[in-house]
């Protein structure tokens, strides 16, 4: 899927900073602005990707499927909250 890269998932990379005083004084964030969902050539329908990308603490993501923009309406419904 697009969060795991070289069979590293995205939460499993080094820590850049390894003094503690560094470390709470930065607040690292991650996106991935290069997804690929079913509706090209993913494995992963654009609800799933979306849940992942949840599920990783992700603050950003880029649908970029081939020539299509077919997944985003199902990809948007699962990024917005419940407002019921």
């Amino acid at each position: 899927s697009c969060l795991i890269r070289n069979g590293h998932r995205r939460n499993s990379l080094p820590k850049l900073f390894s003094n503690t005083w560094m470390s709470a004084a930065i607040s690292v964030q991650y996106v991935d602005l290069h997804c690929h969902s079913t509706a090209s050539d993913g494995t992963l329908a654009p609800a799933d990707v979306i849940r992942l990308a949840k599920s990783s603490d992700l603050v950003a993501l880029a649908l970029t499927d081939h020539d299509t923009i077919a997944g985003l309406p199902e990809a948007s419904a699962a990024a917005t909250p419940d407002r019921r």
